[in-house]
């Protein structure tokens, strides 16, 4: 055989091999991902546990809940259920199955996902964050993109325009936790729409443009409406008119719970509300607006409590008192929550958590520490009054919510089960505690056919306990599984956990001089555009030049008012968070605008 046909013929047996290689690797692969769907679509069966069934207020001993495709498909006692012979059956004698449950006080942070899923919480209520990475990290959520709970979302809060004076912000406790009076900051009426950079908060003055605000939000598919307490009366109940009318609750901050049951809000959110609602002394009312009382609470009369209660209850608005975060530093359980606290966040796995964070909360034990005897004892009473003021709305049939207001005061993850504790402690039933941060909480985000009960066609969210929560409250702790979606979820922490659309937060400088970027539409991209033209408003100069996480792009100035730029589809290739920022040159000198944030979603 000649030398050219030998080559020919080594040519063709190599490509066979090859070809036949790839055949066989990519069938394998066939095989494997079919085998991965096939897992994913297996029928789950959970047999044996006790399911408490908060709906009814009872109990299903030894009982057989079959999941399938991410929901429940059936649910009943051991022998009265039938399920596919080709289920995994999990033995789970002795334990006890809850719905999963749901924190709806959340200010989402990028690393909260594993503390969460950790503590059985499967859904969350994500209050005042930038409307479009709210909606992009939901989306990654849905997609498996992320390690996170089930995500709900209110988008920007809406709050009345600053006014041109210094002005008290909300939330005496916390205000006095911190060390001051009250929080004064100076305001200004400069910018609407925006909040330099973060972006989370709009800011409305008429009836008409809030309700053109929340059909947008509406249609945005936001799952909540999220208002703050500076909002002119008449401004929150077009609001909350037009929310209602889509079938939405309004949530947020009020001063007086009286007023936002009356304006039509869904949720008293804190203590402070009802503690102003119930001081009937107006000499004390005057000095807490003048600022000359550090606390309302210690003022609240328990003989208003009924009437208070009567409104709340018969308009069937919800409490939700984040007793573990306002609280946590005067509660008597201060110091078992402060070591609760450091065990959970002193877990290696944990490192990615900011110190700062965690030095903040720490900060809320050490509170009397900081106070005189006689500020300590306000402080108490006002606990008193707060739990005998929650123990008359539970009676009364109130209901409350366990939202835990992780990244702002509370704790996350650990803290809900704290608030359940705290309730339980003022005098709530377990089983209202738990209805709580399951029933009630769907309830209010209108998912009550989806979420909050363990039934035959709702989503497959649950949670195993080693212990009896109707027992023992503290049960809720003993966690032994967490199922979101029909899989079980890894609730182990790993050190190197982030996600790849980190949220934008603000960045105020010191060298701003020139310009100031107020808004950038549109302000979210899908990874893969072609080269996108964005325009920014705000306070710009001719020499304005804008800059996409610091590189140069091609912008073109338009007016003081605004700026014309184009993002380069190089730059859209990759999901993330991105920062915008200008730049104005002078001799000598070099100005930086602050920052605002651009997402790329996932496709």
């Amino acid at each position: 055989m000649s030398q050219r046909l030998k080559d020919t013929g080594r040519g063709f047996l190599g490509f066979r091999s090859s070809a036949m290689l790839y055949i066989l690797s990519t069938a394998f692969c066939v095989l494997l991902s079919a085998g991965q769907v096939q897992a994913q679509n297996q029928p789950l069966v959970l047999r044996g546990a006790t399911l408490i069934d908060v709906a009814s207020s009872t109990r299903l001993e030894d009982s057989v809940v079959v999941l399938e495709r991410g929901r429940i498909r059936a649910v009943g006692k051991a022998g009265g259920v039938s399920f596919p012979t080709d289920a995994r059956v999990i033995d789970l004698k002795g334990k006890y199955l809850l719905p999963g449950l749901i924190d709806c006080h959340v200010h989402y942070r990028d690393w909260l996902g594993e503390v969460l899923l950790a503590n059985g919480i499967t859904s969350v209520l994500d209050q005042a964050n930038p409307t479009e990475w709210s909606f992009a990290f939901k989306e990654a959520q849905q997609k498996g993109k992320v390690r996170a709970p089930r995500f709900f979302v209110t988008g920007n809060q809406l709050d009345g325009s600053p006014v041109e004076k210094y002005s008290a912000e909300f939330g005496y406790l916390d205000s006095w936790i911190g060390g001051g009076v009250l929080e004064f900051v100076p305001l200004t009426r400069q910018v609407k729409y925006a909040d330099f950079g973060r972006l989370y908060k709009t800011y409305l003055d008429e009836p008409e443009e809030a309700r053109r605000e929340v059909r947008l939000l509406i249609q945005r598919g936001v799952d909540a409406i999220k208002v703050h307490h500076r909002l002119a009366p008449e401004v929150l109940k077009a609001i909350t008119d037009e929310a209602h009318r889509a079938g939405l609750s309004v949530v947020g901050h009020r001063l007086d719970a009286r007023e936002l049951a009356e304006l039509g809000m869904d949720f008293v959110e804190h203590t402070s509300p009802v503690a102003i609602a119930t001081i009937t002394d107006q000499q004390k009312l005057q000095e807490l607006k003048e600022g000359k009382l550090l606390d309302p609470h210690p003022f609240m009369d328990r003989s208003a409590f009924p009437g208070l209660v009567r409104t709340l209850v018969a308009k069937k608005i919800y409490f939700n008192p984040t007793l573990s975060g306002t609280w946590r530093g005067v509660c008597p359980r201060r110091k078992e929550y402060r070591a609760e606290l450091e065990k959970l966040f002193g877990q290696p796995g944990l490192k990615y958590i900011p110190r700062s964070y965690l030095k903040n909360h720490l900060d809320h034990y050490d509170l009397f520490d900081r106070i005189t005897p006689s500020q300590a004892q306000l402080l108490q009473d006002g606990y008193r009054n707060v739990e005998r003021f929650l123990k008359s709305f539970v009676d009364a049939g109130g209901k409350l919510l366990a939202g835990s207001d992780p990244a702002g005061t509370g704790i996350p993850g650990l803290g809900l089960h704290q608030e359940m504790e705290l309730m339980v402690d003022a005098g709530a039933r377990p089983m209202e505690a738990l209805r709580a941060a399951t029933l009630y909480a769907a309830q209010l985000l209108h998912k009550e056919k989806e979420l909050g009960t363990v039934e035959a066609g709702k989503l497959a969210d649950l949670v195993v306990l080693a212990g009896d929560p109707l027992i023992q409250i503290s049960n809720t702790r003993k966690i032994e599984m967490v199922i979101l979606g029909g899989e079980q979820v890894d609730t182990s922490f790993h050190p190197d956990y982030s996600i790849p659309i980190p949220r934008a937060v603000s960045d105020p400088r010191e060298d701003m001089v020139a310009s100031t970027i107020a808004n950038v539409l549109p302000n979210v991209a899908t990874e893969g555009s072609p080269d996108l033209t964005v325009d920014l408003t705000g306070r710009f100069l001719p020499s304005s030049r804008v800059t996409f996480n610091e590189v140069p792009i091609q912008s073109s100035f338009e007016s003081p008012a605004k700026i014309r730029a184009v993002i380069p589809s190089s730059m859209l290739a990759k999901v993330g968070t991105y920062s915008l920022q200008v730049v104005d040159s002078f001799p000598g000198l070099t100005s930086r605008s602050n920052r605002i944030f651009f997402v790329v979603k996932y496709r």
